[in-house]
């Protein structure tokens, strides 16, 4: 926050409110940044205007802060932070009930999804001397999420078939030092601790008959359930050394370990990077990089049936890391005149990836589609991902900004059969231009006009198999076409415009923002129709949005 004096900044518009405040506890040593934001669709919602859907509705509220305090010698800082964020998504059926089509869930859905979280810690940074520093982070933070889904039928009696709630309590810790040799080496090295509290459940309820959506079954499964504490630790060492005056090499090593299931990694990273006189940079570097499972999936609960006793257990419970060799070469060159030229190429090897034993099965966790597996898994699944990112940037200057960006790449994974398949997110390309230019007035006013258009490859899907559809009246998919087709390209342009109006005391702006200008509908999901038996690309939301605000700064 401002050291010297307060200042505040007040913000309406369709999306809700915003309001923040900073300045100085006690001048020059202390000082205080606080933020509060609602949000919610109604508004939009009632013009007509449908950021998720027609029948959605979303709001969210959140509140942070940040506290600091200096020493009077300036060596030490502490501050105290903290987040808390209340959200809450809600999917509403077709009204009134005769409306509702036979064979389209969602007709018939009623599902709420609330999410909360919050945060609270403390930091410590300190110079030990003038070679050396370290920064302390102790925090406490909570999470809670939820699903409840209910189907409802003609005379809106509703049967629950989904429950869900994922609850997390975490205790953090981290410390990081850092060491100067000389001009030429440095060191950084440092902690990371966290004390985790959690409790999962899920439990479903399949319908009998998708035929008719208001044919239930009331036979419940669970199929997570599971709460506890484990700890998790990671630490990591870096050197960066400066081998002659234009060439920079950074090597370390990173381990992280989980208690719950005494998994370890150790994962080694280098790189190398040329400064040439003029202001050309090339970088290669390698790394092999790690994932922590979320806690939830390691509480698939199995239920076996063994001399006419229920046996249950947790298959999943000693599943690995998911790991990925990463490879990269770069090169950025950066004008007098501010332009700046980027490429990245890259190779990406993922291993020990949770797949299903089973041959013939092409689920693969990191898809991400169908959340954590409820099955029994092996981490022998292996993906690859390779592609090049280029960028062209005009840094603001003479009033105006550019950015064009573009990526060309490919992305598959194997199963345990070894069988290869495209990806979720093997969109293959993706471009972007964003633009902005300002014009000052005599009086100090700023008038900023600025666009982007995004020009993606479409999602991918899998086909269907009709035949085994129709007989088991439910999606089956063709049997080795998951994610094997993709739906036409994404468009979008968005725009904005804002007037700036400078004062003494106070400063005012007044912009509109508009999501998709040209009111193209863009495919946005597939979904199965058991009435026809068919495949159905959905195009809905995120049409015409304008966003109108006023903001004011005092």
């Amino acid at each position: 926050g401002n050291l010297q004096k307060r200042e505040y900044r007040a913000k309406i518009g369709v999306l809700g409110l915003d309001f923040s405040t900073e300045g100085a506890i006690k001048k020059g040593r202390s000082s205080y940044l606080i933020n509060y934001r609602y949000s919610t669709l109604g508004l939009l919602s009632q013009m007509g205007f449908y950021l998720v859907g027609e029948r959605v509705t979303n709001l969210f509220q959140d509140l942070s802060f940040n506290l600091a305090f200096h020493s009077k010698d300036g060596k030490r800082t502490t501050t105290v932070f903290g987040l808390g964020g209340l959200s809450e998504e809600h999917y509403m059926p077709v009204e009134p009930a005769e409306k509702r089509i036979v064979g389209k869930a969602d007709n018939w859905e009623d599902r709420v999804r609330p999410a909360n979280m919050g945060a609270l810690g403390v930091t410590h940074t300190a110079n030990l001397s003038e070679k050396s520093s370290i920064k302390y982070v102790v925090a406490v933070i909570g999470s809670g999420i939820k699903r409840n889904s209910d189907t409802l039928n003609l005379q809106d009696v509703r049967f629950r078939y989904d429950t869900q709630q994922y609850d997390e309590f975490r205790l953090a810790a981290t410390a990081a030092y850092n060491y100067k040799f000389d001009a030429k080496t440095r060191l950084k090295a440092g902690l990371i601790a966290n004390y985790i509290q959690f409790s999962f459940f899920k439990e479903t309820a399949p319908r009998a008959s998708v035929t008719d959506i208001n044919v239930l079954n009331a036979g419940r499964q669970q199929s997570v359930n599971g709460k506890g504490t484990t700890q998790t630790v990671q630490a990591y060492a870096q050197i960066v050394r400066n081998l002659t005056d234009r060439l920079v090499m950074n090597a370390g090593l990173h381990s992280m370990y989980l208690a719950l299931n005494n998994t370890t990694s150790l994962e080694p990273r280098l790189s190398f990077q040329y400064r040439s006189p003029k202001a050309h940079t090339v970088s290669l570097a390698y790394g092999l990089h790690s994932q922590l499972l979320p806690m939830s999936t390691y509480f698939y609960l199995k239920k076996d049936t063994i001399a006419g006793k229920i046996v249950e257990s947790y298959p999943n419970q000693n599943a690995a890391f998911p790991q990925s060799h990463h490879l990269i070469l770069s090169y950025n060159y950066i004008t007098p005149s501010l332009w700046k030229f980027s490429t990245e190429v890259y190779l990406q090897l993922l291993r020990k990836v949770l797949v299903e034993p089973n041959a013939g099965s092409a689920y693969w966790m990191l898809n991400g589609a169908d959340g954590f597996p409820e099955f029994t898994t092996v981490a022998k699944g292996k993906g690859k991902n390779y592609g090049i990112d280029m960028s062209v940037e005009r840094f603001f200057s003479k009033k105006y900004y550019l950015l064009i960006t573009g990526s060309l790449f490919n992305s598959t994974y194997q199963t345990a059969d070894g069988k290869t398949y495209n990806s979720a997110f093997n969109d293959r390309f993706s471009t972007a231009l964003t633009f902005g230019r300002e014009f000052t007035f005599k009086n100090g006013s700023v008038f900023q006009l600025g666009a982007r258009s995004m020009y993606n490859g479409g999602y991918r899907y899998t086909l269907i198999d009709a035949a085994a559809s129709a007989k088991a009246k439910r999606f089956v998919p063709l049997a080795g076409a998951d994610y094997a087709a993709q739906a036409p390209a994404y468009f979008r342009v968005d725009g904005r415009v804002s007037y700036r109006s400078n004062r003494k005391k106070y400063a005012t702006v007044l912009s509109l923002d508009v999501q998709n200008a040209t009111n193209y509908i863009n495919y946005t999901s597939t979904s199965y129709n058991v009435a026809t038996n068919t495949l159905e690309a959905r195009r809905a939301g995120n049409g015409f949005v304008p966003v109108l605000s006023y903001q004011i700064d005092f």
